[in-house]
């Protein structure tokens, strides 16, 4: 409802006489052009759609199928060897189904199955076996029933519907009733498919699949002729338009047709018309794409036509009068597919008109520099240029220029100020004196400088003029103020001769209070014409940096409240409030980047700011700006000190380096659109990553929830658009990626983000942006991001390298737990072999067999599980018996004359002095049995050196 009534308020008042220009006022719908030099692939849109993302989708002929994010077209066109690309480059028609899956006609009868996803194609032959083929086999008309056929009209070969499940097309023909084999028109609604063949209006039953003509049958019906579209905004009531007859009605409920015939002019004859295409937008218009005819737009309510064509050397006019596709977008956009581009009618566009050379040329407007403007009382515009003095007439919409040639007009081209007096008569300020045009007699009388005339003006250079209550002219000159008679002629003088260079006066204000400020290269001044005094009105800056000031006041403002606001060529916005005595400084950092050019206020007492870096609207109250640029409209970002005007009924103008613009700041409506956010590009090393098994990416960036990266791929970017159509230079982005970043990331109008050597780890990236005018979608779009590490920095290694290194350990544990036991039982032989002689032996009792092993014989003995190995020279057996009979016979052993010691070794008990915890003591020595390796081994040699041994 509001968006109707949005448009209402933009049609209607663009309607109406209110606009100024009476270009405008003839043709106040702006059409903004795309074309090939944008990246279209074509001059000629056959078709388009927007997809449930928001993507515009456009169908061209010979380019291609396009994809469109408000910044970029993305072609996707027919390779002859790849049966995976799209089957022709001329696209006829586009529908998507539920699944977001596109389903493609073109020429020579191939329906083409794109998925965005994988961005590939499927190519489904669709052609009647018991027709013959004709020689063009176009797909006209495609499109999605409430169940999910497809359904395809097609030139000569009938109607066709795809079966999803078997993979086959059912035909449909004049032998199932259509009026035509020729289909051009499909438009589902509930059970029923509307059918505009070339042959009149056909209805399908989906159930049944029963056709109903209404090919003659119904009066004041199309009859036979053919139905191009079909259309419907409300329930019960289809539009349709075709050849020659123009646009019809039917009430489905009643089957009565009511006919609106569209009016003829020199470039449409309805006898040959054609109307391609028909759509609705949201403040009720119907608008009919005529080939020949340009864009019509109807008026139901009214029953009024309206239609656009071409103007020559208008940019902002349709740009061809063969228009063949239409589409109203999401926001109310309505998409115009040209035979010479693509135009749109953007309702959410500032209401800015510009005027210009490039508009006018060379012969209507004689220089694009405006220095100055201003408006008479029979509503002429006067226009100050570097090159002369335009006078801009409405009824006529033409440009009529006062240039120096002769005595009786201007003395110089240059205009520096203009003004109109209370007498209706237009005051010129340029670099050769004052000029005055006398609307009545039509001629130019001008003053200059005479030193020999004190009452002439002090210098020929005249800046700025204002007027007072009793008439008299304030002028701002190259030396000092003038204050001038317009009724004698006379001028008297007032310089500032206290202060030097302060004289060159570039800004004055009559105050409501009876003071004239003034504004020089050296600061603001007051003077008190009775006493000839200028008093210097010192600013912050002023008493900070100097005596005399540093700010140069190139613009002066008092608006109804009788605040005074200064502007300064590079330090800021001032504003004394009434009765206040001091300035205050307006922290814009706008305002004291650039120059400030010129001050109006509008009828809301906000504030309308020219700089030399765009236009700004500030609110006195919120302390909020907002910039507007040529991007929006304007002539240029650059404005020109003085060239601002404000008329009677409200309307800004300003100028600048190309031209000047006008507009009511009123009809200025913020874009209330809230933008989708999508991926639109992924790259890795700045090279794009295609989608495939082998690489990043399975679908497209912007279906991807995760992407996985190794750690070597260190650097790569996203990129993202918000799908906000209307000036989307302007749309604004903002970052925050979770697992790193604490606060959201500004990027301005940035719509890249690069990251480089992340950490190993899951992150999440999440993207919000605005449209144009800082509305913000809080969502956005994210996408999860895994960067695993190298193979030595994962869980398996570490794990790995940590049982490795215990392996490690326990290997060299066990090396020093068996070294140890080789040298505890060295040890023991040697306490053993020590307390015996030569000659003697060592007696081990095997059952019932005591056997004697010389000592010299005996190699070493060795620790196994619970026994002795006692390895000789000479009786080798003793190992293997030794063996079998401690391992039988342990226990009648250890009965016997062997004892165990600690599970590790068995000795002639003989021998063994004491057996106790974890000692052995053989004579007066101890031998320690223990974990503790080295002490124990390092103890049992001191001993055994103390001993002698």
């Amino acid at each position: 409802m509001i968006r109707t009534i949005f448009f209402t308020i933009i049609f209607g008042v663009s309607c109406t006489g209110f606009l100024f220009p009476k270009s405008v006022e003839q043709n106040p719908v702006h059409f903004e052009r795309l074309t090939v030099d944008d990246g279209l692939a074509s001059s000629s849109v056959l078709c388009m759609i927007q997809d449930h993302r928001g993507f515009l989708w456009l169908g061209t002929e010979n380019g291609g199928l396009q994809k469109y994010d408000g910044y970029r077209f993305t072609t996707y066109r027919n390779i002859p060897a790849d049966t995976n690309s799209l089957s022709n480059n001329t696209i006829w028609s586009i529908a998507e189904d539920a699944e977001g899956i596109l389903w493609i006609g073109t020429a020579g009868s191939t329906l083409n199955k794109f998925d965005p996803d994988q961005e590939s194609f499927t190519r489904l032959p669709c052609r009647s076996n018991d027709i013959k083929p004709g020689g063009h086999e176009n797909l006209f008309t495609t499109c999605v029933d409430h169940k999910g056929n497809v359904w395809v009209g097609s030139y000569g070969q009938g109607l066709f519907r795809y079966d999803r499940v078997e993979k086959i097309f059912v035909h449909f023909s004049t032998k199932q009733g259509l009026n035509a084999n020729s289909v051009r028109a499909l438009l589902p609604i509930g059970n029923n498919l509307w059918i505009g063949t070339y042959a009149g209006l056909n209805k399908m039953d989906l159930s049944t699949r029963s056709i109903t003509s209404y090919q003659s049958q119904y009066p004041n019906g199309p009859g036979s002729q053919a139905v191009y579209a079909l259309y419907t905004a409300q329930p019960d009531i289809l539009w349709l338009t075709g050849q020659e007859r123009g646009l019809y009605q039917l009430n489905t409920l009643t089957n009565e047709f009511t006919h609106y015939p569209v009016p003829e002019n020199d470039s449409l004859k309805v006898s040959q018309s054609f109307f391609y295409d028909l759509c609705s937008t949201p403040d009720g218009h119907l608008w009919l794409a005529s080939r020949g005819g340009g864009l019509i737009r109807f008026d139901p309510g009214q029953e009024t036509f309206r239609r656009f064509v071409p103007q020559s050397g208008d940019p902002n006019s349709l740009s061809n009068d063969i228009v063949q596709s239409l589409l109203p977008d999401v926001a109310g956009t309505l998409w115009i597919g040209t035979n010479n581009g693509l135009n749109k009618i953007d309702p959410w566009n500032k209401p800015f008109h510009t005027y210009n050379q490039q508009l006018y040329g060379s012969g209507g407007f004689s220089d694009n520099t405006v220095w100055s403007i201003t408006e008479d009382s029979a509503g002429h515009l006067w226009i100050g240029t570097w090159n002369g003095l335009n006078r801009y007439e409405p009824a006529t919409g033409k440009f009529e220029v006062f240039k120096t040639h002769d005595t009786s007009t201007i003395r110089s081209n240059v205009i520096l100020a203009l003004r109109t007096d209370k007498q209706g008569n237009v005051w010129a300020g340029t670099w050769l004196g004052l000029s005055k045009y006398n609307p009545s007699n039509k001629d130019f009388t001008t003053f200059m400088h005479d030193p020999a005339d004190s009452s002439s003006l002090s210098n020929n250079s005249v800046f700025v003029i204002a007027e007072n209550s009793d008439g008299f002219l304030w002028l701002g000159t190259n030396n000092g103020v003038n204050r001038f008679d317009p009724a004698t002629g006379k001028a008297v003088a007032f310089w500032n001769r206290e202060i030097h260079g302060s004289d060159r006066i570039r800004s004055l204000l009559v105050h409501s209070g009876g003071k004239l400020w003034v504004g020089t290269k050296r600061g603001l001044f007051t003077l008190d014409p009775d006493t000839r005094k200028f008093t210097h009105i010192p600013l912050p800056e002023d008493q900070e940096n100097s005596r005399f000031g540093v700010n140069y006041i190139t613009a002066l403002m008092e608006n109804g409240n009788q605040n005074i606001w200064i502007g300064t060529k590079d330090k800021g916005l001032k504003k004394m409030p009434q009765g206040a005595g001091e300035f205050r400084p307006v922290n814009e950092n706008s305002f004291r980047e650039h120059s400030i050019c010129g001050i109006r206020a509008d009828r809301q007492g906000k504030l309308w700011i020219s700089t030399t870096n765009g236009l700004f609207n500030y609110d006195p109250d919120t302390r909020r700006s907002k910039p507007y640029d040529q991007t929006d409209g304007l002539q240029s970002k650059q404005f020109n000190y003085g060239a601002h005007y404000k008329n009677k009924n409200g309307r800004l103008f300003f100028g600048g380096s190309n031209g000047f613009s006008s507009f009511i700041p009123e009809q200025i409506r913020a874009n209330t659109h809230i933008p989708p956010v999508v991926f639109t590009g992924f790259q890795v090393f700045n090279k794009p990553v295609p989608i495939g098994k082998d690489h990043p990416l399975s679908t497209h960036i912007n279906n991807t929830e995760t992407i996985t990266l190794s750690y070597d791929q260190s650097v790569f970017s996203f990129e993202m658009a918000a799908l906000n159509y209307t000036n989307p230079g302007k749309n604004q982005y903002a970052y925050l990626l979770e697992g790193f970043d604490q606060h959201w990331n500004d990027l301005g109008h940035r719509r890249f983000i690069t990251f480089t050597n992340l950490d190993p780890g899951e992150y999440t990236l999440r993207v919000k942006a605005s449209n144009n005018d800082g509305v913000w979608n809080e969502k956005g779009a994210s996408i999860r991001i895994v960067i695993t590490p190298p193979f030595w920095q994962t869980w398996w290694f570490r794990t790995a390298m940590v049982l490795g290194i215990l392996m490690i350990v326990y290997g060299f544990f066990r090396i020093r737990v068996l070294t140890y036991n080789r040298d505890v039982v060295r040890e023991i032989m040697l306490r053993f072999t020590s307390k015996i002689k030569p000659t003697q032996y060592l007696v081990v009792k095997i059952n019932a067999d005591v056997t004697r092993i010389d000592c010299h014989q005996i190699k070493w003995i060795k620790a196994e599980g619970n026994y002795v190995n006692i390895v000789t020279s000479g009786k080798p057996y003793l190992i293997r018996t030794t063996i079998k009979v401690i391992e039988k016979k342990l226990p009648v052993l250890v009965q016997e004359q062997f004892v165990r010691i600690h599970r590790s070794y068995i000795v002639n008990i003989n021998k063994v002095d004491t057996v106790y915890k974890n000692a052995l003591m053989i004579g007066p020595d101890e031998i320690p049995i223990g974990i503790s390796y080295q002490k124990l081994v390092k103890d049992l040699r001191k001993r055994l050196e103390l001993a002698g041994v």
